[in-house]
């Protein structure tokens, strides 16, 4: 059965109009982009795909990308993140159609500072790709083919600082630190495992763990539950208050994730995800309760109807009663 491209197309649309009308604000987490229009840190893969750009000779209108700087099925998350952010020109093109990743004249400023912790960041994927890969020793890690870039070999001492930095965060742990060096005996924490799943650029993420858990600075007061919150890094109260409703919502979130998995349209399933993944993302950065709701509306509505266009039994109830139960949550 296809996608209802004019009901994903009304879908996109609401979800931005209610952004527009009640904007998340949310936390600037790098210096080096406060300038542009990013407010939240890339993805590993959309700062990849922007480093590639920029050192494309052949880069002037590329409608391909080639499955080694990032995979075809994470593409269209990359060009809508990169085009949210104005980091490249947005083409607007219909469903379906083939995208171009084009940086204009005007953009190529901003999308060099976005990108100036691209090494940084592939350096410490790279290490919590290769721990994860049981490669649990950095000399192993260097002599592997994960030095390989675009960019650039990967040299040792930058595999050194990312697996330190790694370890710092929490993001990788010394099974015997005891034992000489602490990096010839790594293992992949619970955090580092989400960073890869999130596809988070880790060197953008100033501690351990959750992307709530950071201290940001803040471009302005977010309009939370909590109120009278200071800007600056001490925003302690807010920031454990969104990871706290975060951490309650997981499970239900998961639930929506499996129940969206059980969906036969791969499109339907891409499409709902991501407007999941959007929803994790605005709890964890205060959205108020009145955006989360109309998320969960216009998100619940779409999945119910998906549902009930593939005809999966019992699937538009079950949406109906996880969304509910979300929504009593905010």
């Amino acid at each position: 059965m296809e996608i209802n491209k004019q009901a994903v197309r009304k879908l996109q649309q609401d979800l931005q109009r209610e952004f527009d009308k009640t904007p998340v604000q949310i936390p600037i987490a790098s210096p080096d982009l406060s300038q542009g229009a990013v407010a939240v840190p890339l993805s590993f893969n959309a700062q990849r795909v922007l480093a590639w750009l920029l050192t494309d000779p052949e880069r002037e209108s590329r409608s391909e990308v080639r499955e080694d700087v990032c995979p075809e099925g994470d593409l269209g998350a990359v060009y809508h993140e990169l085009t949210e952010a104005d980091l490249i020109i947005n083409a607007r093109y219909g469903l379906g159609a083939a995208v171009v990743f084009e940086i204009s004249r005007n953009q190529e400023s901003r999308a060099k500072r976005a990108t100036r912790s691209y090494r940084d960041n592939l350096a410490q994927t790279r290490v919590l790709t290769g721990v994860q890969q049981g490669l649990d020793a950095i000399d192993r890690i260097v002599g592997s083919d994960l030095r390989h870039d675009f960019s650039g070999e990967i040299s040792a001492d930058e595999f050194r600082d990312a697996a330190e930095e790694l370890l710092e965060a929490g993001h990788l742990q010394a099974v015997d630190p005891s034992a000489g060096d602490p990096l010839d005996s790594l293992a992949i924490t619970r955090s580092g495992r989400r960073v890869l799943q999130q596809d988070w650029a880790p060197a953008d993420l100033s501690g351990a763990g959750h992307a709530a858990a950071q201290h940001y600075e803040y471009k302005t007061t977010i309009t939370g539950h909590v109120g009278a919150v200071q800007q600056g890094s001490s925003n302690t109260a807010t920031i454990i208050q969104n990871n706290q409703l975060a951490e309650r919502m997981r499970p239900t979130l998961e639930a929506i994730r499996e129940q969206i998995a059980t969906l036969p349209d791969a499109d339907d399933q891409d499409v709902l995800n991501r407007q999941v993944d959007q929803f994790e993302t605005a709890v964890q950065h205060g959205a108020s309760p009145g955006v989360l709701k109309r998320m969960l509306h216009i998100t619940g509505t779409a999945a119910s109807d998906a549902a009930g266009r593939a005809a999966v039994a019992g699937a538009g109830d079950a949406f109906g009663a996880l969304f509910h139960e979300l929504s009593r949550m905010v």
